[in-house]
């Protein structure tokens, strides 16, 4: 794999998230107190957890996170088996979650994740944040409301989001094969 953009870095995904989280929270203004985020295993995860955060820094109100390994929800892999799928620690029920991952790139990914939330309950809403959107192929009807950057990539590329708590820094990197 070969090096190709480095598309942001440590201040700048500062900034994506932020603008996310001021994005976030104009949309759910009149409802905030029902907002909830679940972050998509690994990075997801990490990224639902600043956002909550940046939430109550503009907002005062704590939006609870949840977690999914939505391994057992795809229809496109190999189900792995003794995993927990979810910890999502509140009732699901009326809230507007908003539904994290790194990358949107064909859509099946956030579609397990919808079904995984879905085995909870009935939520007002879920939505869907991504700090990178491939754009142009997805193969199911599914989008990102809340966008950190919007990427026109081939194929073939890949798109690497890294995050201090799991990759030791922040960034979008594009690399080609």
């Amino acid at each position: 794999m070969d090096f190709k953009q480095d598309v942001c870095e440590k201040d700048e995904f500062k900034k994506l998230i932020v603008t996310l989280a001021r994005q976030i929270r104009d949309k759910y203004a009149d409802d905030i107190e029902n907002l909830a985020f679940v972050g998509i295993k690994t990075r997801g995860v990490p990224i639902a957890e600043r956002l909550s955060k940046e939430i109550k820094k503009l907002t005062k109100v704590e939006a609870p996170v949840g977690v999914c390994d939505i391994s057992a929800f795809r229809d496109d892999k190999l189900i792995k088996k003794d995993i927990t799928p979810c910890e999502i620690p509140f009732d699901v029920e009326g809230k507007h979650i908003v539904l994290i991952d790194d990358v949107l790139y064909t859509g099946r990914t956030m579609r397990a994740g919808v079904s995984a939330i879905l085995s909870f309950g009935r939520p007002a809403s879920i939505s869907v944040g991504v700090m990178a959107d491939r754009r142009g192929f997805l193969e199911m009807p599914i989008y990102a409301e809340f966008i950190g950057v919007k990427l026109d990539t081939l194929q073939d590329d890949v798109v690497s989001v890294s995050v201090k708590e799991v990759d030791k820094e922040d960034s979008i990197k594009i690399y080609s094969y």
